[in-house]
């Protein structure tokens, strides 16, 4: 048997559980994203030592605050421990307010592997993003994505098919490229996409399009980033 506590914030979520597992000779397993983090206590409700009155608390104060929060890895972990309190005959309280959890938990949710390289890309898209601004030039631009892909020991795979390497486009006259010192102008419409190309893994090109503007760009791509293998 698996019990789930859901609701809203507070509710009494936490001391239900507690005295739920006192009645039914359980163990709580929190599911609350916030309280997963070590030192995270004031706002999150997070039950003290007292308060929990003697009933062991799974999953609290997993993660280092600087640690990335990821539901597939909690998913993991609330597996084992559910495994753990069923195996010695005890009664699994499951409580939290983070429904994605809760359902992570329940095993509802299956999630597929992230890929690094694919956040390498896309952090280094935004920061070129965020260089655009009118009388800027496209080099400059194009240093702050080799900058983030420097940092991952990616410079030299750095490159692009037409051989500049930000692979920045402007589709606005004049035509100005990587290496030119020509400026970007307000108005102009860039086209942003890094290409990191592996061998024997290929490459893939993440785009955006968007406005320059006197103080920073505009977004003018309509839908979420295109993600397309090359």
């Amino acid at each position: 048997m698996l019990i789930a506590i859901v609701g809203p914030t507070a509710a009494g979520k936490s001391d239900l559980a507690v005295e739920l597992a006192l009645a039914l000779d359980g163990e709580v397993i929190n599911a609350d994203s916030m309280q997963l983090y070590r030192g995270m206590d004031i706002g999150t409700a997070k039950l003290t030592a007292a308060e929990r009155k003697g009933v062991p608390h799974h999953l609290l104060d997993v993660w280092d605050v600087t640690t990335p929060a990821s539901v597939a890895e909690y998913q993991e972990l609330a597996d084992v421990a559910i495994a753990d309190i069923e195996a010695r005959g005890k009664v699994p309280v499951l409580v939290g307010g983070s429904g994605l959890y809760i359902r992570a938990a329940l095993g509802d949710l299956e999630f597929p592997g992230t890929d690094e390289a694919v956040r390498q890309r896309l952090e280094a898209q935004l920061a070129a993003i965020d260089a655009v601004r009118a009388g800027v030039s496209t080099a400059h631009v194009d240093r702050q994505a080799r900058k983030v892909l420097t940092g991952y020991g990616l410079d030299k795979a750095f490159v692009h098919s037409t051989g500049h390497g930000l692979g920045l486009e402007i589709h606005e006259p004049p035509r100005i490229g990587k290496r030119d010192k020509g400026k970007l102008e307000t108005g102009m419409a860039v086209t942003i996409e890094p290409g990191v190309y592996l061998e024997g893994f290929g490459g893939i090109r993440i785009e955006d399009t968007i406005e320059v503007t006197p103080s920073g760009c505009r977004i003018l791509t309509p839908t979420s980033k295109d993600l397309r293998t090359i």
